[in-house]
């Protein structure tokens, strides 16, 4: 079997004006098909859905696909994506408010919504500066507004019945590729 090995293939006329690399130097990724909930106040690591890479030049990014599968049983929920303890994508600082790279709404007292299961997507071109191990991964809030009640389940509707039109499970995922200079 033949193979062909290079760090990076540039067009004949070079890259466009302001261009710089761009080729995808490898892939890691998780997928979560089991549930998770948490009615905790504070966001919560969601367990299964944490990646490790280790990128080849302290130059290169991090692009990161984040979709969950996510219900509340309050009427917003929050999550995080972080490179280890890093927050990242967040909105700025305004007084109280909740800092977030995910934010969902599901009314489970609306007429005809159920705490259904939503998708959320998104994504992130991170620079971790670094050729060590990086580990991303995603958090969710159970309590926003550090409420009484409430909670967030992934890859499941809040009630979970059988024989429902409204409930179902899903999958979510996390993937990393280092994106070159």
């Amino acid at each position: 079997m033949s193979q062909v090995r290079t760090n990076s293939i540039v067009p004949v006329g070079g890259l466009p004006a302001g261009a710089s690399g761009g080729g995808i130097i490898q892939v890691v990724s998780a997928t979560k098909t089991d549930t998770f909930f948490t009615d905790a106040d504070t966001f919560q690591d969601v367990t299964g859905l944490s990646v490790s890479i280790t990128p080849s030049s302290s130059s290169n990014k991090i692009l990161v696909f984040a979709q969950l599968m996510i219900s509340t049983t309050w009427f917003v929920g929050h999550a995080k994506i972080l490179r280890g303890s890093t927050e990242l994508l967040l909105g700025d600082v305004a007084g109280n408010r909740q800092r977030q790279a995910f934010n969902f709404v599901v009314d489970p007292t609306m007429s005809g919504s159920h705490g259904e299961i939503r998708q959320v997507t998104r994504f992130v071109l991170d620079s971790p500066g670094t050729t060590s191990s990086t580990t991303y991964k995603i958090q969710v809030v159970g309590r926003p507004d550090n409420e009484n009640n409430g909670g967030i389940h992934v890859n499941r509707s809040v009630a979970d019945r059988n024989n429902s039109t409204f409930d179902g499970r899903g999958a979510s995922s996390i993937m990393v590729m280092e994106v070159s200079g």
